[in-house]
């Protein structure tokens, strides 16, 4: 299969997920990334039951590099009289690629507090300073499921490729409970992943459109 077809058949399959299938309330599920199990791809799942992370799952693609570091990736969550703040240190491949993609995926429990918000900061680590860019924004889908979650994520690009990322994200309790926290990442040499990355960030208001349709 060629990296083309890789490419618009894994967007096709994540798209027809989404339009097609029932709401689930587990976030990789809405809007995998079109490079899931690719070669020097990462995943990883955080799964949070009032406020506690009960599992953590690290599926790292094949790859002809070692990684940053060894052992489990570190995940806390802490509460605080008006926000919560969930903290990530992820991993990554030590390679020669110069680009990484990143797609992070949030769910939501709802309150019941109309709206909410959330605030997702992303830093990375190399020995040259990488630039961070957030390249697509999903913001927060009260639609998207059928379940009463909230379903929000973004994509990122990571110049140069860096050793490894952290992440970390502040709410509100009050308005919302973070349920899940995926993440996806692939190292490349190819900036063109960014159509189709694009792409789903279309699909995401199409369901929307979908959702509040009488």
């Amino acid at each position: 299969m060629t990296a083309f077809t890789f490419k618009w058949f894994g967007a096709l399959l994540f798209l027809g997920g989404l339009l097609g299938a029932p709401g689930v309330a587990q976030a990789d599920n809405i809007n995998p990334p079109p490079y899931v199990g690719a070669p020097c791809s990462t995943h990883g799942e955080f799964l949070l039951t009032d406020g506690n992370v009960t599992s953590s799952v690290n599926v790292f693609g094949s790859c002809a590099f070692p990684l940053a570091f060894e052992g489990p990736t570190t995940a806390t969550d802490t509460s605080g009289s008006d926000s919560w703040l969930f903290d990530v240190i992820w991993p990554n491949f030590v390679d020669p690629l110069p680009i990484k993609y990143l797609r992070i995926q949030l769910t939501f429990i709802d309150n019941g507090t109309p709206g909410g918000s959330f605030n997702l900061g992303v830093t990375a680590t190399d020995p040259i300073t990488p630039t961070v860019d957030l390249v697509a924004d999903s913001g927060l889908c009260f639609t998207c499921t059928q379940d009463g979650t909230a379903y929000a994520y973004r994509d990122y690009v990571i110049r140069p490729n860096p050793d490894f990322e952290e992440f970390i994200l502040t709410y509100n309790p009050q308005d919302l409970v973070l349920s899940q926290f995926v993440v996806d990442t692939v190292s490349t040499p190819e900036p063109g992943m960014l159509a189709v990355l694009g792409f789903g960030l279309a699909a995401i208001g199409l369901a929307r459109r979908r959702r509040a349709a009488p």
